[in-house]
């Protein structure tokens, strides 16, 4: 007898969604390491890292759009894009948190990267991930306004201060 071997989101219990979610946060971070790794160790770093930023500049404009999309967030201020960030994956696995806020400025820090915290752990070196970073931010909030800039405060290469990994300003101008 024929039967699919998937499932249905909604035949899971609450508790079961919440760990599949988890599970799917591993998963995504998995796959987004394990590929860097092997185009690292395959081509070098700075391979890796020019195919990273390409790739995280496309998925900023695609989150974005399919945050609209699944989530409902609306186009707009900055408040919108701020919204919309929650839903983004890496907000939850980096631990983005928005230490100042008002109408026309926000400032996110990500206190965890886990991908320079496993880098560091198995003797690798740091990578510069700024660009690939100032790319993904640039191209998902001008899907919610154009008028708002992103500026840099600090990521790797810059020497990483106590307390977090990178810090990111957005402004609408």
């Amino acid at each position: 007898m024929e039967q699919p071997l998937g499932f249905s989101f909604r035949e899971l219990s609450h508790e079961k969604l919440i760990k599949y979610a988890e599970f799917l946060l591993r998963q995504y971070r998995l796959v987004d390491a394990h590929w860097f790794l092997k185009v690292e160790d395959n081509f070098g770093l700075d391979i890796a890292s020019k195919f990273n930023e390409e790739i995280w500049a496309k998925l900023g404009e695609v989150s974005a759009k399919d945050i609209i999309r699944y989530m409902g967030v609306e186009k707009g201020d900055l408040k919108s894009v701020l919204e919309a960030l929650k839903y983004f994956p890496w907000t939850i696995i980096a631990n983005w948190k928005i230490t100042e806020f008002s109408d026309k400025r926000a400032i996110i820090l990500a206190e965890r990267c886990p991908p320079q915290e496993s880098r560091l752990k198995s003797g690798r070196k740091i990578f510069a991930c700024k660009a690939m970073q100032q790319s993904f931010f640039e191209n998902f909030v001008k899907i919610f306004n154009s008028s708002i800039k992103v500026r840099c405060h600090n990521a790797p290469p810059d020497p990483k201060p106590q307390g977090y990994w990178c810090k990111w300003e957005l402004v609408l101008e």
